[in-house]
């Protein structure tokens, strides 16, 4: 027995907006995330609003790679690579950062997306920190890049006159 639960149109977007391995990686996410679905469901377990809730940080998790690439020049290819350049490390600084703050993720998630381990996380965050505390325009631009990232993460109005989600039960496939 299969079952799938349909993307949001937020999520759409941002997976055709990712680079063939990145999608690939979250589609993969998506689909064991299904099968854990239909395993619970077949449990009788209530899963719905775990699986959109995972289905939304995802999206989440894309946005925040997406702003601050944009905001501070580096290419996603770039930040995923094993280089440390003075640019490549700041910019991991604020997405670990980002991370952290807007979305909670502990050091272990945050390394799982980075392809760090922890301690490279950890002092990443230390360094943003630092930069933080003493650098004005670190700050004014980090400050720029959170408010971009909330501004897009939030729905618009127009969003609210609709439902967000398809409200049918999950179906199952024959």
């Amino acid at each position: 027995m299969a079952i799938w639960i349909e993307p949001t149109d937020h999520l759409n977007a941002h997976l055709k907006a990712l680079p063939e391995g990145e999608a690939t990686r979250v589609w993969n996410e998506l689909e064991a995330l299904n099968l854990r679905l239909g395993s619970l469901l077949q449990q009788g377990r209530p899963t719905t609003t775990t699986a959109e809730a995972r289905a939304e940080q995802l999206a989440a998790e894309q946005l925040a790679i997406e702003v601050v690439c944009r905001y501070t020049g580096v290419n996603r290819g770039m930040l995923f690579a094993p280089e440390r350049h003075s640019t490549l490390i700041v910019a991991r600084g604020q997405l670990a950062a980002l991370l952290q703050e807007e979305l909670k993720y502990t050091h272990q998630r945050i390394a799982t997306v980075l392809r760090r381990d922890r301690t490279t996380v950890r002092n990443a965050i230390l360094g943003h920190e630092d930069l933080l505390a003493t650098d004005t325009a670190y700050r004014n631009t980090y400050a720029a890049l959170v408010r971009a990232f909330r501004q897009q993460r939030a729905p618009s109005p127009a969003q609210f006159a609709q439902p967000r989600h398809n409200p049918r039960p999950l179906a199952r496939a024959s």
